[in-house]
């Protein structure tokens, strides 16, 4: 197999989905005696070596600014071009720049280059009309003229030919993959003093844990929250709790493979509230450790529902808010939706994503 090379603006510690997926692939990809390179940021990962290497998987930290949540990697071009003639370039798609980088230096070369769509990411904040116009040209031009563009569903996969034009024979599916640590039977109890939630990701604007803390001020039913995460709006969504006196909230930080593990198993449902998802891996992680899910009914995550948790429609407050009394009413079915949960975890082992990767990897090589 010949080197792969995977370009990601954000990678661990960094916190986020993609940066969790793109790992658990580099690093299953090497366990696998595949040649991986990491090309990407230095953001968020300031404490890390710039460049590290172990048997298979080599990492490269770019020295970079951020500009609007999105990295600018001076030297991505020249590492690009240092690469093997014989390189597959493989680029993470959510932030702009680096795909479109990535996507010239692989033409330049003539070498292949895998897109792997991960969130059809929305405009924000000042700059939000420029990501717009960006999205409407430069980046409909980019993805159909890839060799091949991964995404994780059937859903996505429509979403990019209804928006973006690509043709559907240049689209692979590979659904996201869970850790083996993940894959825990668990004896499910039925809550009896409390309804212990939790939620894990970013404290960013997309991931809108705004409304999960109004849902718990509205909720009449002993109930408590644990958030597992950082991020942008960490400051405000703690002020936002303690102005509404909630002492049943609370923020735990990062968290380790090991930690989360055991959030996981302590808690009696999973909850997300996202605007719009790719697919979540810590989706992925709650239903292979068992745990109901209770999510807003978007892409990237209604995908995931089917008999293992609740799907929430507008109005979401209210949503959440019945749904959760519901099953604290009826706590028997939080059994069988956490049967469900572990049932369908399975089907997301990584074997199954590598063999899928080095079939693609295959594929653009012929």
């Amino acid at each position: 197999m010949t080197k792969i090379v995977h370009v990601v603006a954000y990678y661990p510690p960094h916190l986020g989905g993609m940066e969790n997926v793109t790992r658990s692939i580099v690093e299953e990809l090497a366990k696998n005696k595949v040649d991986v390179t990491v090309l990407t940021s230095t953001i968020g990962a300031k404490d890390q070596p710039r460049y590290s290497h172990s048997k298979h998987l080599t990492t490269r930290r770019l020295k970079s600014i951020e500009v609007a949540h999105t990295p600018i990697m001076w030297t991505l071009p020249f590492w690009l071009l240092k690469m093997p003639k014989d390189s597959i370039f493989h680029v993470h798609i959510a932030q702009a720049i680096a795909p479109e980088i990535t996507w010239l230096i692989a033409r330049l070369k003539r070498l292949p280059v895998i897109g792997h769509f991960h969130l059809d990411v929305q405009p924000s904040g000042t700059l939000g009309w420029v990501f717009q116009l960006y999205k409407k040209s430069l980046f409909g031009i980019m993805l159909r003229h890839l060799d091949l563009v991964i995404v994780f569903s059937e859903v996505q996969k429509q979403l990019i030919i209804d928006k973006y034009r690509v043709k559907p024979n240049k689209i692979v599916i590979v659904p996201n993959a869970v850790g083996q640590q993940f894959f825990q039977t668990k004896t499910y109890r039925t809550p009896t003093k409390v309804l212990r939630m939790l939620y894990v990701g970013r404290l960013s604007s997309q991931k809108r844990v705004d409304r999960l803390i109004k849902v718990m001020s509205k909720l009449t039913i002993p109930a408590t929250l644990s958030i597992l995460g950082s991020g942008e709006l960490e400051r405000d969504l703690q002020d936002q709790t303690q102005q509404l006196g909630l002492t049943n909230v609370t923020f735990e930080g990062v968290k380790t493979n090991s930690e989360l593990i055991d959030a996981y198993a302590q808690a009696d449902v999973f909850l997300s509230a996202s605007d719009i998802e790719g697919a979540p891996l810590v989706l992925l992680e709650a239903m292979a450790m068992g745990l109901p899910i209770i999510a807003t009914d978007v892409i990237g995550t209604h995908e995931l529902i089917h008999g293992n948790g609740v799907l929430i429609k507008r109005p979401y407050i209210s949503g959440f808010v019945d749904t959760l009394s519901s099953l604290w009413r009826e706590r028997e079915r939080l059994g069988v939706l956490s049967r469900q949960s572990h049932a369908r975890g399975q089907q997301f082992s990584q074997a199954k994503l590598v063999n899928q990767l080095l079939n693609t990897y295959q594929k653009v090589h012929d």
